[in-house]
């Protein structure tokens, strides 16, 4: 029999899509597994939901909990899990049949340590393939020792999800989502996974799909996600930049880059003001705008953001707004 692979699904509110994935889950070609819900509070039908599949299928557990954020509904997840392998799929999104097939194909054939495939952007109508990380796929697959990994992670050629992704038990053992950043938390789990792993392969397939769905209103509490995350980030920087000292200057370019994302979602929502501390984020820019603007590791689209910042803010308000009219230009799109 193939060994165990541990499915974590974190579910809150999402009784519109909670069928769709789990149908996609239990409809796997790869049929060894363990499917661990955890629903984390909703206040929605998911609970019901969540049990009647359970009651339908001896593979699936169900865990109630109060809510804390997805980050503790993974570690719960992490906490019980008996499989020899661990995937992450959230309850609004859904995979193909043949998603851990591949993912767990690919991590023995190539004797690895993570296996990984590409994603689509799902939308209201429309399936969208992200292009983002097919640009270092120049064969069907690519096989990258540790440093090579957190070299593309650093350098945003692949993503920084969680799950598009199989991982051996034994290299994530000691690693859990951080509890105290409910964004970004993904980031975080992904470069010190890389860090514990040998060799990871990546795929040029598309298995998962991602239900992209408007974000919640800003609110004090996802500032203070934000000033964790960069806590957490330039901590794990000194780390890293002494342990792989060929990738300190990616590491840095990497937090400007952040700093650029989280500042542009600051302008967008209409905060800085309401968060006089964001100035900080506005002086750092400024103050590496050379550093940003020569980096090969920084996209044009934020060095164009970094100018703009630097400029004035509202001029970068009224780009954003233009360009997400031109935004389905950069997808591929399929029935």
């Amino acid at each position: 029999m193939n060994p165990l692979i541990s499915v974590i699904i974190p579910v809150y509110n999402v009784e519109n899509y909670l069928n769709d994935c789990l149908d996609s889950v239990l409809s796997q070609t790869y049929k060894n597994l363990e499917i661990i819900l955890v629903d984390d509070g909703s206040s929605d039908k998911c609970p019901c939901i969540c049990d009647e599949y359970a009651k339908k299928d001896s593979r699936i557990r169900v865990i109630h909990k109060e809510n804390e954020g997805v980050s503790v509904a993974r570690n719960l997840g992490l906490d019980v899990a008996r499989g020899d392998y661990i995937g992450f799929v959230d309850g609004d999104d859904f995979i193909s049949k043949d998603f851990y097939r591949a993912l767990y194909d690919n991590i023995t054939k190539h004797s690895a340590d993570i296996s990984a495939c590409l994603y689509c952007n799902v939308y209201e109508n429309i399936i969208a393939k992200i292009l983002h990380d097919r640009t270092l796929l120049k064969s069907d697959y690519v096989i990258a020792n540790r440093v090579e990994a957190l070299r593309l992670f650093f350098e945003n050629k692949i993503n920084t999800s969680s799950w598009n992704r199989l991982y051996r038990r034994e290299i994530i053992e000691s690693i859990r989502f951080p509890i105290d950043v409910k964004l970004g938390e993904d980031v975080v789990f992904t470069y010190r996974t890389f860090d514990n792993s040998n060799a990871i392969v990546f795929s040029n397939n598309y298995h998962y799909y991602y239900r992209q769905r408007k974000s919640g209103a800003f609110d004090s509490r996802r500032n203070r996600y934000h000033q964790r995350l960069f806590e957490i980030l330039l901590n794990d920087a000194d780390y890293y930049k002494t342990k792989y000292p060929s990738l300190s200057e990616l590491i840095e370019c990497f937090i400007l880059r952040v700093y650029i994302s989280i500042l542009s979602n600051y302008i967008d929502h209409l905060c800085v003001e309401t968060y006089p501390e964001i100035s900080n984020y506005v002086k750092i820019i400024r103050k590496h705008l050379c550093v940003i603007l020569k980096s090969n590791s920084i996209e044009k689209k934020k060095k164009l953001l970094a100018l703009t910042i630097f400029i004035n803010k509202n001029l970068y308000r009224a780009i954003k707004q233009l360009s997400l009219k031109y935004r389905d230009a950069k997808f591929s799109y399929f029935d």
